[in-house]
């Protein structure tokens, strides 16, 4: 199968942020005004992403997110089977 390499980088100069070291337990079956706040989005990344690197370089958060991407995939949409 042909695959391709949809690849995501995401600069700022905010405060560092170790998404590694963030707590990835998420209770998607809590209600979302019952769930504790933070974590959803470090969840989703590692739930759809092939891989997600975190580096700070600089001064500067950088995130590089990748999901290979079939020629199936491509051609039919993501929920492409």
């Amino acid at each position: 199968m042909e695959r391709e390499t949809l690849k995501i980088v995401v600069r700022d100069q905010g405060k560092a942020f170790e998404p590694r070291k963030a707590s990835g337990d998420v209770d998607l079956e809590k209600h979302i005004s019952e769930r504790r706040t933070g974590g959803l989005g470090v969840y989703l990344m590692n739930s759809f992403m092939d891989s997600v690197d975190y580096q700070r370089i600089d001064n500067e958060n950088v995130l590089t997110m990748t999901k290979r991407i079939s020629r199936k995939e491509r051609e039919h949409g993501a929920g492409a089977k």
